[in-house]
């Protein structure tokens, strides 16, 4: 991804556009524009947050009935799936307002789908 200046960002990251994950009874389907730009730090999927998120999904009883706390957030994928997964409360917590935005849009997508 390029940035201002010309130069690479050359950091490890999540570059698919699309990443599905199969959950007990459904699949979660998370999409993102595969770019990172020095503006979009928080609200990519980072490698830690997509195999926790493989995690959580691989382990959903730990999650039933359980409440959920992620700090540094971003875009909240492994909290998304622990919701998915039964939890009782879900709080997911980034100092970034525009992380704070896109995982509140997933969990409501996410939220949506699972009801539909």
């Amino acid at each position: 991804a390029k940035v201002e200046g010309g130069s690479w960002l050359d950091i490890p990251r999540v570059q698919e556009v699309l990443l599905c994950l199969a959950l007990p009874g459904r699949q979660l389907v998370l999409e993102q524009d595969g770019f990172l730009r020095a503006f979009d730090m928080p609200t990519v999927l980072w490698p830690a947050g997509f195999f926790m998120t493989q995690w959580v999904a691989s382990n959903c009883h730990l999650f039933a009935g359980s409440r959920i706390l992620e700090l540094g957030a971003g875009v909240g994928a492994p909290s998304i799936v622990a919701s998915l997964c039964g939890g009782s409360f879900t709080l997911a917590t980034d100092q970034e307002p525009s992380a704070a935005a896109a995982a509140a849009a997933a969990a409501a997508a996410a939220a949506g789908a699972a009801a539909g």
